[in-house]
């Protein structure tokens, strides 16, 4: 019920379309390096770890909203969920 969650929540849709946003912006940032290469390398560290930061900070959330729904979808298909 978890996972399924995820699909039915649009959690990767979400997910997915961020990390195409922030791509392009890392890609945009790239081509306008005017010291081809030293400031490049800067921008990609930093740009990654922003990236991956607005992801955990989401992924905790898209948790526990899957939580809540494969609990409620265990439910209704009369799974025990006490146990």
């Amino acid at each position: 019920g978890h996972e399924l969650s995820h699909l039915l929540l649009g959690h990767m849709s979400e997910q997915n379309a961020i990390d195409f946003m922030l791509r392009g912006l890392e890609v945009f940032l790239l081509a306008m390096d005017p010291t081809e290469g030293l400031l490049s390398l800067g921008i990609t560290t930093l740009l990654a770890n922003a990236r991956d930061a607005f992801k955990a900070a989401h992924s905790r959330h898209h948790e526990s909203e899957a939580d809540v729904l494969g609990c409620r979808l265990a439910a209704m298909a009369c799974y025990d969920t006490e146990r």
